[in-house]
């Protein structure tokens, strides 16, 4: 799994290792936007009770001595709360949520409480629109030094500048996590066909139109209730990519697999959407799908950029590697492919192709090392059947026999050689053919006695000549052995 995990990552290229990157430091800027302010409350919180630890210590629970009071646990912990309590109202709230909604009910205290009289003495009258633009610009005036409030889109606002920024932020955990795998999944596909620009440039322009027509969804009744709220996320831009990874120029060029997994995230990012994000996310949701539609339609119709010369022999390289065949194991394979399909044309009757098969594919098997004497004696068999009516000349089985046996296959070679004695006409090539049958059987034990006949009619047909001389020794020599 480690070498495969390997093999994967080299096959990244540089433009899809930036992509990654691009989503990765999103991402990291998004938790630090989140962390950041909990980390200062906790810090916070810890230098309360180490001032008050040290106030206790110094005089604190001696002041409860000097009336008498014993300075218990209890007593530790009530009279810290009342300070932290204490410290806490002097102090604003370091959670953005938090100091808006006091910021808020401070707000409106002071409204109600004498403030907006001072408007009345400007012969200005104080009602419900004026306190919201007055209450805006109290709560602007922190929220403009927060990242988190200036980037994203507002449609009350109608802030369309932040329509090309606002996907730089989130607005979940799960989003994130979603966006991290569709954002790492689309790139590296589509990195290969588009290269790393047309894919930025089609995403930032995806999420811009995409934060337009959520505006203006949000103008309709259905979602009027959500224009205070803040678009977030790169999830129409996404779904644009993931609709281009689905297709390609051809039906067949996208692997069936991401298609399905490029549906599959499209679903789980609308299900985030539409159950975990805030209301405004509806309509996200209800766009999702028509662009991935576009995307789909780019993914067949966007022109590929030209692939790199370093691309084209690295290209050419992975389908040579693709395509290597073994070509000892290619020869392996025709010779058998050769040998079946001549039985099986014997066995239909066409003889003259079986002829050319058996003989193309038993002289390649002879020729193998190591030779395959189980798959060679079976053949061998079948290929002697009396059944099958094949012209094959008594001199090629007699070639066979000759080359089985020097072989050392012994059973092989006799098959071959008594299918060539039994086809031979000419006298001469009768007593090559006695001889070696002779020869083997008294040599290897398979049954000796018809090898003396066989080595006896060779003397009979010609006794002048160097395989009677070899036939009358292999004679003496077994007429000594056995005395």
């Amino acid at each position: 799994m480690g070498k495969s995990l390997l093999t994967f990552f080299r096959k990244i290229s540089t433009p899809q290792w930036l992509l990654i990157l691009l989503v990765a430091g999103i991402s990291v800027f998004n938790i630090v936007l989140w962390a950041e302010p909990y980390i200062k409350q906790v810090r916070r919180d810890y230098k309360i009770e180490s001032i008050f630890a040290n106030y206790w210590k110094t005089e604190g629970a001696e002041s409860f001595r000097a009336v008498g009071l014993k300075p218990t646990k209890k007593l530790y912990l009530e009279e810290l709360e009342n300070y932290r309590t204490q410290y806490l109202e002097k102090n604003p709230p370091l959670i953005p949520e938090k100091r808006i909604a006091k910021m808020n009910a401070d707000f409106k205290h002071w409204w109600e409480t004498g403030g907006n009289l001072s408007y009345v003495n400007q012969g200005i009258v104080p009602d419900n629109a004026l306190y919201q633009r007055e209450l805006k610009k109290w709560v602007g005036a922190y929220t403009q030094k927060l990242l988190q409030y200036q980037i994203p889109f507002v449609p009350a606002e109608e802030n369309f500048a932040n329509l090309f920024i606002y996907w730089l932020l989130l607005p979940g955990i799960l989003s994130l996590i979603s966006c991290i795998l569709i954002f790492s999944f689309t790139s590296y596909h589509l990195e290969r066909r588009w290269g790393a620009l047309k894919i930025l440039g089609l995403f930032i322009a995806a999420n811009a139109i995409g934060g337009f027509l959520v505006n203006a969804l949000v103008s309709t009744s259905f979602f009027n209730g959500y224009q205070n709220e803040f678009l977030k996320g790169m999830s129409l831009g996404l779904a644009t990519l993931l609709g281009a990874t689905a297709r390609g120029h051809s039906k067949d060029e996208v692997a069936k697999k991401t298609t399905i997994v490029a549906g599959l995230l499209l679903m789980v990012d609308m299900i985030i959407n539409w159950f975990f994000n805030p209301g405004l996310f509806g309509a996200v949701t209800i766009l999702s799908l028509p662009f991935f539609g576009v995307g789909l339609l780019l993914g067949i119709y966007m022109p590929y950029r030209k692939q790199t010369l370093e691309e084209q022999k690295e290209e050419l390289l992975e389908e040579k590697r693709r395509n290597k065949v073994d070509p000892y194991l290619q020869k392996k394979n025709k010779t058998r492919e050769n040998l079946s399909d001549g039985l099986a044309a014997a066995r239909r009757g066409e003889y003259e192709a079986a002829v050319q098969f058996l003989t193309d594919g038993m002289q390649a098997l002879l020729q193998e090392y190591p030779i395959d004497a189980v798959f060679l004696k079976s053949t061998a068999t079948d290929m002697v059947s009396p059944s099958l009516f094949m012209e094959i000349s008594s001199t090629q089985w007699l070639e066979w026999g000759v080359a089985a046996n020097s072989k050392n296959i012994p059973e092989v070679a006799l098959l071959f050689l008594e299918k060539s004695l039994s086809l031979e006409e000419n006298p001469s090539m009768a007593r090559k053919a006695l001889f070696h049958i002779g020869e083997i059987r008294v040599r290897c034990n398979l049954d000796p006695a018809e090898g003396k006949i066989r080595l006896q009619k060779v003397l009979e047909l010609g006794d002048k000549d160097i395989i009677a001389v070899q036939t009358q020794k292999i004679l003496d020599r077994n007429f000594l052995d056995e005395t």
